[in-house]
């Protein structure tokens, strides 16, 4: 039975890696529905969703009230996207999303990491000097994917993507391969496909070009920040992880290597564990 809504939390963190730095984590919350096709010679699926989302990111000296002694600035965000997914073939498809979202105060990224490690952590409150500032901000996205069957077991994945935005303009690629028979694709999180009982252990890397990054440079139409770093233009994350579905559930867990953000970092390479639960209904 093919399911026709999906709900899903996905949540990074680097503390199972006894980090709290950098990108230190994401909360994301999505609601996806099938849309009505109108040609349906022409797709095989049209899906819509929603992602209410959450980023963190701190320098590694979190408890320093000194600036000088800081790798990365603080920055949250918090956001509001919307999207549809196209799918004109069964393991080939378009995406494309509108985004807005709050960076600054009112993001509640100090607020709700502090308030993780009063109750959860028993750890002091993080500093957080000189965040980034307060902004609106505003994005449009989109992404191409394909997978291609190498053998009954093996599948090798591609996407391209690109993103417009005052909190981060970037392009990449994203590819990969996935082992198991009847394993999803990993990183289309939209797609509402024939939900089968699987497994698949995914094997990857993401290679991107970030023209301009909010959370290490800030605005970049002139509004002013206390605290500022250079940006890497070119980044790249390696990534590893295994993912187990049927008809009503799916959990993924990877790892993901990332390499420096900024030529300021003291670590070349951050890690951080992603977990992803998803409910199809």
């Amino acid at each position: 039975m093919q399911a026709q809504h999906y709900l899903n939390l996905q949540v990074d963190n680097d503390l199972y890696f006894k980090a709290d730095y950098y990108y230190s984590s994401g909360i994301f919350v999505d609601y996806g529905y099938q849309l009505p096709l109108k040609d349906t010679a022409a797709l095989v699926q049209k899906n819509a969703t929603w992602k209410l989302g959450q980023e963190i990111y701190t320098p590694s000296k979190r408890y320093s009230t000194n600036t000088a002694e800081y790798d990365y600035p603080y920055s949250g965000y918090l956001y509001l996207q919307y999207g549809q997914e196209y799918r004109h073939k069964i393991n080939r498809g378009y995406q494309w999303a509108l985004q807005m979202g709050w960076s600054g105060a009112a993001s509640q990224a100090q607020r709700f990491q502090n308030l993780y490690h009063d109750l959860v952590l028993n750890l002091p409150n993080l500093a957080w000097v000189a965040p980034q500032p307060q902004l609106l901000h505003a994005a449009l996205s989109g992404s191409y994917y394909w997978a291609e069957k190498v053998f009954p077991w093996l599948l090798a994945t591609n996407r391209v993507y690109a993103e417009l935005g005052t909190h981060r303009t970037r392009a990449g690629v994203h590819f990969g391969i996935v082992l198991g028979k009847h394993a999803l694709v990993p990183f289309n999180q939209f797609t509402l496909s024939q939900q089968r009982k699987g497994w698949g252990i995914y094997l990857g890397t993401r290679q991107e070009f970030r023209s301009h990054d909010f959370p290490l440079e800030g605005s970049a139409f002139g509004h002013p920040s206390a605290f500022v770093v250079p940006s890497n233009a070119y980044r790249n994350i390696l990534e590893g992880g295994i993912t187990l579905h049927n008809a009503h559930w799916r959990l993924l867990s990877s790892i993901h290597a990332a390499s420096k953000d900024t030529p300021r970092q003291r670590k070349d390479r951050h890690l951080y564990l992603n977990i992803s639960i998803t409910r199809f209904f």
